[in-house]
């Protein structure tokens, strides 16, 4: 346990240092003001950045942080988030595989021991990665509109529900990587996947209300990982999301080491 957390410590380091780290963290900043927060008369959808921008033409939208940030993961962020929070750990991942360090990390400290620090490693930075792009974007956020009275435990409820939805993000990355070294195509590949998925979710949804089967619609929201924002916020009894993704976690983490144990990179 001691050596995972020493080798954990040295991977979250390498990736949390670099400058891909840093930008993919403004990127998510960035896309988060994509997000929309209303719907005009006309049925037009308003992001929080075209009210910022237009703020006189929009001056009859009362807002205020709370509710902003309530839905402030737009259809863009959910998309592109597991780009942007796989970049980091692919490229420091694949780019100690192609360069055969690999085989002399796992002869120091064992394949397991490996395995479980670089899948905790990617786990816990893409968490890393989400809420500090969204504590700077809800400080600029609660800046700029009005605020309630208990507004600060309603964001830390909400930054563990963010911290939690980095590391399911990078999941697919981490799947990826058990068998593919080219970091292009694991950072990519999660986008194409993640559109296709909302692209299928959303047909199945549009069928449902056209139905009139509201109920079963309702149902499908553990089919969406951006509910893992407001897990915290939404009731205190045990949301079946936990035990969903939990599952998801270690799925992945069984097939991660399953497929790199198949590997020649034992250190041999």
């Amino acid at each position: 346990m001691i050596t995972v957390l020493r080798v954990l410590k040295n991977d979250l380091k390498k990736i949390v240092l670099n400058h891909s780290f840093i930008l993919s963290t403004i990127m998510t900043f960035i896309l988060c003001f994509t997000a929309v927060v209303y719907v005009d008369g006309s049925g037009k959808e308003i992001s929080v950045f075209e009210i910022l921008i237009n703020s006189e033409k929009y001056s009859y939208v009362h807002l205020n942080c709370t509710s902003i940030l309530r839905d402030s993961l737009s259809p863009y962020l959910t998309i592109f988030l597991p780009v942007l929070t796989a970049i980091p750990f692919a490229f420091s991942f694949c780019s100690e595989r192609n360069s055969g360090n690999i085989r002399m990390t796992i002869s120091r400290n064992g394949k397991l021991t490996y395995y479980t620090a670089k899948f905790l490693s990617a786990l816990i930075s893409g968490g890393i990665l989400v809420l500090a792009a969204f504590i700077v974007y809800s400080i600029v956020i609660c800046a700029i509109f009005s605020s309630e009275n208990n507004v600060v435990p309603i964001l830390f409820q909400q930054y563990g529900g963010v911290f939690l939805y980095g590391t399911v993000s990078v999941i697919p990355a981490l799947a990826l990587s058990s068998f593919i070294k080219n970091k292009y195509i694991i950072c990519c590949f999660p986008f194409i996947l993640m559109h296709f998925y909302y692209t299928i979710l959303s047909r199945i949804s549009s069928k449902l209300i056209q139905d009139g089967n509201y109920k079963a619609m309702v149902s499908m929201d553990f089919l969406y990982p951006s509910n893992l924002k407001s897990i915290f916020v939404q009731s205190s009894e045990i949301n079946p999301l936990y035990l969903i993704y939990a599952l998801e976690v270690i799925i992945a983490f069984v097939f991660y080491v399953i497929v790199l144990n198949r590997r020649l990179d034992y250190g041999e």
